[in-house]
């Protein structure tokens, strides 16, 4: 519903107040696309979510459409992820066909899918240890 352009398709937005704060204040502010209205998407809001529960090491890792992948609209997304995690994994499971991927995915589903691995961890490797 990120892309609803009036209440008259029956698909309205809810407000999630704290989390759409959050996400402003990292994935927006970080962004350069004009239009991020998509970045309010409920997917993203479950990485903001989570990722604003998540001690000092933990993980987090969510099966979602693929657009943040490569879509301009994603940028911020993107740079604030690689900042606040470790390690980022990404496994692209393609998919979208609207892109022209013909070979489909796992899901038998027209849009592309992914899964992100996003990883927190603190500890210091020592060499030798």
């Amino acid at each position: 519903n990120a892309w609803q352009s009036n209440f008259n398709q029956d698909n309205a937005n809810k407000v999630y107040g704290q989390i759409d704060k959050q996400i402003k204040a990292t994935y927006i502010k970080q962004g350069t696309a004009q239009n991020q209205i998509a970045v309010y998407d409920m997917y993203t809001r479950f990485y903001r979510w989570a990722s604003d529960r998540l001690g000092e090491n933990g993980l987090v890792a969510f099966i979602t459409n693929r657009s943040f992948i490569d879509g301009k609209t994603f940028d911020g997304f993107r740079k604030t992820v690689s900042q606040e995690f470790d390690y980022v994994y990404i496994v692209d499971l393609g998919g979208d066909i609207r892109s022209g991927d013909v070979t489909g995915n796992v899901f038998d589903i027209k849009t592309g899918v992914a899964i992100m691995f996003l990883v927190k961890s603190q500890t210091v490797v020592r060499q030798g240890a």
